[in-house]
């Protein structure tokens, strides 16, 4: 920032300055001459609306001195209007003089998107010089209402004109509404999707053990204001769909994604196929070995979670005739998930649930109790754990292997 004061005399007319420093750089912004007043008498001071003030010891209509306002001596820029770029990420200010460089003062901007602050990043004079460029943290979306503030006295115009504190004044937002239907990730709850997932590619494929009797898809938008729908049913960006069943054989998924104009969309597809029956163990043609020399304990955990689902889609096809359906989801207390039934239906099997299991799908004090005392039994948690009572991947495994 400046500091900003005054001399009593010198400069052009021997009868006083205003002047500014930074510390380093001193710039001499006006030279008082009889008509304006001359040889300043104390202090600058800097008023709530912005403008500095001060008096001088002569000069004036009858040389006895006068009152002045530096805005009434250098005419300072004046805001004029703003607007985004197209990409949200940059907004320009127009003022109505030259503006000098600006560097540095994107602390004395505030800009509120949606009536969210939005940190600027930097702030840079534009090709235009009665226009600077304010680089934004977050971009601006397509609709949203972009105002902006400015409190500081580090601004000026070329002419040393100081920019008064101004605002909130609109943005005009020129983001256009996105066209963007693509999927920024996609993945499967069993299998592996081939080829590797890519925004651009829009048809895979995946095998699965006969076991697998369901499948779920976590579709990710590449444009949070887009929409996607799993067979037909709406999903959250980023969370898991509804369970899908697969047949032996042949299994089409499809994820639809519409952009946010409504109008353009991309449509991507998973063929799953499950293997068949007959007594054997099924695998996908190609085995990728599990187990590499792990580099971390992390590494390690995440080794043993796929020996565990391996070992428990080994042993769902024991029998070819099974029915078993499995749990696949985390659960916990209260929640509101067709899976609670099925995880007290296993519990009842393991004499750990203590009433007739209906169709409620809430996950209550019961089913909590249930869950308890299943982790201490098979030696899953102990109470002491912040997982205790929740259904997560470990416990999940273990009810499966057992509700065989």
């Amino acid at each position: 920032g400046y500091f900003y004061g005054m001399t009593s005399s010198g400069g052009t007319n021997n009868a006083g300055v205003i002047f500014k420093w930074d510390g380093s750089n001193y710039t001499n912004i006006y030279d008082f001459g009889s008509g304006t007043g001359s040889h300043p008498y104390g202090s600058l001071i800097q008023s709530t609306d912005g403008n500095f003030y001060g008096m001088t010891s002569a000069g004036g209509a009858n040389n006895f001195g006068n009152i002045f306002k530096l805005s009434t001596l250098i005419a300072p820029p004046i805001f004029s209007s703003a607007t985004t770029n197209t990409a949200g990420t940059v907004a320009t200010i127009a003022f109505t003089k030259t503006i000098a460089n600006p560097s540095g003062s994107q602390s004395d901007f505030d800009v509120e998107v949606d009536g969210s602050q939005v940190a600027v990043s930097s702030v840079a004079l534009n090709a235009d010089l009665t226009k600077i460029d304010l680089t934004l943290a977050t971009p601006v979306l397509y609709g949203q209402t972009v105002t902006i503030r400015y409190n500081g006295i580090d601004i000026s115009s070329a002419d040393n004109g100081i920019l008064a504190s101004f605002g909130p004044e609109t943005v005009t937002n020129l983001v256009p509404i996105s066209t963007d239907a693509t999927l920024s990730n996609l993945t499967i709850s069993s299998g592996t999707l081939s080829p590797t997932f890519a925004s651009g590619t829009t048809s895979y494929t995946a095998s699965v053990i006969n076991g697998t009797e369901i499948i779920a898809v976590t579709p990710t938008l590449n444009q949070a204001n887009a929409t996607v729908k799993v067979n037909g049913t709406t999903v959250a960006s980023g969370s898991a769909s509804s369970a899908i069943l697969l047949n032996v054989g042949s299994n089409t998924i499809t994820i639809l994604v519409t952009a946010q104009d409504t109008t353009t969309t991309k449509t991507y597809t998973i063929t799953v196929t499950r293997a068949g029956g007959g007594g054997g163990v099924y695998f996908s043609p190609v085995i990728t070995p599990i187990i590499t020399p792990p580099a971390t304990i992390e590494s390690l955990k995440a080794q043993i979670l796929q020996l565990q689902t391996l070992i428990q889609q080994l042993l769902a096809q024991k029998n070819t005739d099974t029915t078993a359906i499995y749990l696949t989801k985390d659960l916990k207390y209260r929640d509101a998930d067709s899976e609670v039934v099925l995880l007290k239906n296993i519990l009842k099997k393991l004499n750990l649930f203590p009433k007739t299991v209906s169709s409620n799908t809430i996950f209550g004090s019961l089913t909590l109790k249930a869950v308890r005392d299943f982790q201490i039994k098979y030696n899953i948690l102990k109470a002491s754990s912040s997982q205790y009572g929740g259904v997560g991947q470990y416990t999940r495994n273990k009810l499966n292997q057992l509700n065989q």
